[in-house]
């Protein structure tokens, strides 16, 4: 894993939900899309977001908004279950639809929620960065 990938992976990783987090929503904001940027200017292209609520939608949101002028960059949403955002607030879910109707792709891992689902997701989207699927580019998961 290259510097980069471990600085987005800490940033990602301090506890994805808003209310975990210690520092303010927008300051986090701010250094996902540097993080982002600095990955874009590293070469990646596609993105990979598990679409947890926080860090992982806003990542994916800052990832769209970037495509606008980088037709380039691809987002790849993997969801541990379809239905996994079924228990969030109407405006988490309204984010969430948002990004998943952007994405290049969206892979469903599970068919129904379990504490597996969520492992299954997480090891797909390390086997998909793995991979180096040439149709999506040099890939980083967020």
């Amino acid at each position: 894993m290259s510097e980069q990938e471990l600085r987005l992976h800490r940033c990602c990783f301090t506890g994805h939900r808003p209310e975990k987090l210690k520092r303010a929503e927008e300051d986090i904001k701010i250094g996902l899309e540097k993080a982002i940027l600095k990955a874009i200017s590293d070469g990646y292209t596609t993105f990979i977001t598990g679409m947890a609520r926080g860090v992982d939608i806003w990542a994916g949101q800052i990832v769209l908004k970037l495509r606008q002028t980088n037709p380039e960059l691809r987002l790849i949403a993997a969801l541990p279950y379809l239905g996994c955002d079924s228990r969030w607030s109407a405006n988490w879910r309204k984010q969430y639809a948002d990004v998943l109707e952007a994405a290049n792709l969206v892979q469903s891992i599970s068919t129904k929620c379990s504490v597996a689902s969520f492992q299954k997701r997480d090891e797909w989207m390390v086997l998909c960065k793995a991979s180096h699927n040439t149709n999506y580019g040099k890939q980083i998961v967020m």
